[in-house]
C-alpha cells in the first residue's frame, strides 16, 4: 500500500471525527472551529480523489456525511437566535385562530410573499372544517409587514365540492400552494382524513377518507379566483391505495415539489400508522407520469429513494405533520425536511429532521436522518412543550437570498398569553456571488413572459432558476440567449449560475 496514500486516508478519518464532535457538540450548528475543520477535510479529500474511490473516501468520512455538513458537497447554513416573528402574523390564541400548517407565496402577483395558513379550530375539536386563512404582505419583498387575517379569500369554500350538493371536509391535514397546472397562478392542495358528501335530487351519500382535493385557480397571477374543490386531481389518490396494509393508517404531511428534477411536479407524502403502541410512518412517492401542464400522477411508492425506516424506529418514530423540501446545503438539489409530533423513539425536542440528498437533482437518494441541523430550534421552547413542532416553513421572508426558517407548534396557543409564530434568520455568509457585474446581464426585470441573457466572460456550465422556497422551477440551457418564463407563477425568482469560476444569482421578478 501507498504510504503517502495511507497516511492521508488516516489524517481524513481524523479530521472528519473531529469535525464531526464539534458539529455535534453544536447543536448542528457549523461553527467557526467546524469550518476551519471542515476546509483541512476538502482539501485532504481533493488531494485522495485521485488516489482511491468515492467509496474509500466516504468510508473515511463516516457519521460526517449524515451531519448535513457533507466534506464532498454540502454547504451548510447558519440560523440565527430564535425569536417571535416581527411581521405581523396573527398571535394564535382562543379569540383569534390555530393554525396547522402554513405557506410563504406571492398570493396577489405584487412582488413580495404573502401569508398563508390551514387553520385549526381552538376547540380542538377532532372533526374541524377545512378552512384557510390569509394575510396580505403590506410592507415589500424585504420588509415584510402582514395585514388583517381574511378568513377564506378569494373563493375558497371547502363546502362547494364538483358534482355534490353538500360536502363537509372534516381533519385537515397539510396543505400546499403550487402552481399544480402550470397556468402561470398559485392553485391549493390539500389532504383530509374524512369526508362527507350529500346529493339531494335523486338523494346519495359518499363517505371519504385520506383523500386528497385540489382547488383550481381560475383568476390571474394578480387577482386569484378559487374554483370549486376536486376530489383526488390527475390520479393522485393515495385513500385505497394502502388497503392491503393491515394498520390504522392515515396520510398527514405531504410536500408538491419536483423531486426527481425532470420539470414537473411529483408528490412527497407520509403515512402514519397507528396500529402498535406508538405511532409510525413510512414516506411514499407519486411520480407524475404527464407533464407540467398536464400532469398525472401514478400509484404511491414505499420508501422512495432510500428512505427507509431504521431497525430501532427512531428515524420514523412519531407523527410526521409537515414536509419541507429544499436546497439547504446549497448543492443543486433538494433535500427534505420533516417536523416531528409526539416523537416517541425520537427525542422529544425534535424541530424536524434532515435528510441530505446525497444523489443529484435528477436521480435523488437520501442519508439517514439527522435530527435539528443547522442549528434549527425555533418551535420548542415553550413552556410545558415536549410534544415537538406541528409545522415548519423555509421562505426567504427578508429578500435577501437565503431561506430562512419558520415554526410553529399548535399547543402554543392555549397558554394564556397567545402564541406568535416563532422564527430564525439565515445567517449564513454570502458565499454565492449576486451577479451585478458589468460583465453579466439579466434582462428585463421584472420579466413577464422572457428573460434574456448575456452571459459577458462567463463560461457557464448550468442554470436554474427556483423559487422564494428553494424549490427548483426550471432549468435553463445555457447555450441559449434566452429563457421562456410565461408558465411560471407571479413572484419572486433566482437564477443559478453554475461555472468554471464559482457559483453565482441574481434575483428578478417575474410579473
Amino acid at each position: 500500500m501507498n504510504q503517502h496514500y495511507a497516511r492521508k486516508r488516516r489524517q481524513l478519518a481524523h479530521a472528519a471525527k473531529l469535525a464531526q464532535r464539534v458539529i455535534e457538540q453544536a447543536n448542528g450548528k457549523v461553527t467557526s472551529e467546524a469550518q476551519r475543520l471542515l476546509l483541512k477535510v476538502h482539501r485532504i479529500v481533493a488531494e485522495l480523489r485521485h488516489m482511491c474511490s468515492t467509496r474509500v473516501i466516504k468510508r473515511a468520512l463516516g457519521g460526517l456525511l449524515f451531519l448535513g455538513a457533507s466534506a464532498v458537497q454540502a454547504n451548510a447554513q447558519d440560523f440565527g437566535p430564535v425569536q417571535p416573528n416581527s411581521f405581523g402574523l396573527v398571535t394564535q390564541s382562543a379569540e383569534t385562530v390555530g393554525l396547522t400548517n402554513t405557506e410563504f407565496v406571492d398570493l396577489d402577483g405584487d412582488g413580495d410573499l404573502d401569508f398563508i395558513g390551514l387553520e385549526l379550530p381552538i376547540s380542538y375539536s377532532y372533526d374541524y372544517e377545512v378552512n384557510i386563512v390569509f394575510q396580505e404582505n403590506e410592507g415589500s419583498a424585504s420588509e415584510a409587514a402582514f395585514g388583517p387575517i381574511q378568513s377564506n379569500p378569494f373563493g375558497f369554500d371547502a363546502g362547494m365540492l364538483e358534482g355534490w350538493d353538500q360536502s363537509e371536509l372534516l381533519s385537515g391535514v397539510d396543505f400546499d400552494v403550487v402552481d399544480l397546472d402550470q397556468d402561470g397562478d398559485f392553485d391549493i392542495v390539500g389532504s383530509f382524513q374524512y369526508a362527507y358528501l350529500y346529493n339531494y335530487n335523486p338523494y346519495s351519500y359518499s363517505y371519504l377518507a385520506n383523500s386528497m382535493f385540489w382547488v383550481e385557480n381560475i383568476g390571474t397571477p394578480s387577482s386569484p379566483q378559487f374554483d370549486a374543490l376536486e376530489l383526488n386531481p390527475f390520479g393522485l389518490d393515495v385513500s385505497g391505495s394502502f388497503a392491503s396494509k393491515d394498520s390504522e393508517l392515515y396520510t398527514y404531511a405531504f410536500e408538491c415539489a419536483d423531486i426527481d428534477g425532470d420539470g414537473d411536479v411529483d408528490f412527497l407524502g407520509t403515512l402514519t400508522d397507528y396500529s402498535g403502541d406508538v405511532a409510525f410512518h413510512e414516506m411514499y412517492w407519486c411520480e407524475n407520469t404527464g407533464s407540467a401542464t398536464n400532469p398525472s400522477f401514478a400509484p404511491p411508492v414505499l420508501e422512495p429513494f432510500g428512505l427507509l425506516p431504521s431497525a430501532d424506529g427512531a428515524q420514523y418514530g412519531g407523527l410526521s405533520f409537515s414536509l419541507e423540501a429544499a436546497d439547504l446545503d446549497q448543492d443543486g438539489d433538494l433535500d427534505l425536511l420533516q417536523s416531528l409530533y409526539f416523537s416517541g423513539p425520537v427525542a422529544a425536542n425534535s424541530v424536524c429532521q434532515y435528510f441530505e440528498n446525497t444523489g443529484s437533482s435528477s436521480a435523488p437518494s437520501f442519508a439517514a436522518s439527522a435530527n435539528n441541523p443547522f442549528g434549527l430550534l425555533a418551535g420548542i421552547n415553550l413552556p410545558n412543550n415536549n410534544l415537538g413542532v406541528r409545522s415548519i416553513q423555509f421562505s426567504d421572508i427578508d429578500g435577501d437570498g437565503d431561506l430562512d426558517f419558520f415554526a410553529n407548534n399548535i399547543f402554543g396557543y392555549g397558554f394564556p398569553e397567545g402564541y406568535v409564530m416563532e422564527y430564525q434568520e439565515n445567517i449564513s455568509p454570502v458565499e454565492i456571488n449576486e451577479l451585478d457585474a458589468p460583465s453579466f446581464e439579466l434582462y428585463p426585470n421584472p420579466a413577464t413572459t422572457t428573460i434574456r441573457f448575456d452571459w459577458g466572460e462567463l463560461e457557464v456550465l448550468a442554470a436554474t432558476i427556483s423559487d422564494a422556497s428553494g424549490a427548483q422551477v426550471m432549468q435553463c440551457n445555457p447555450a441559449r440567449t434566452e429563457a421562456n418564463i410565461e408558465h411560471l407563477a407571479d413572484g419572486i425568482y433566482l437564477l443559478s449560475l453554475e461555472t468554471e469560476v464559482g457559483r453565482f444569482t441574481s434575483r428578478f421578478i417575474k410579473k
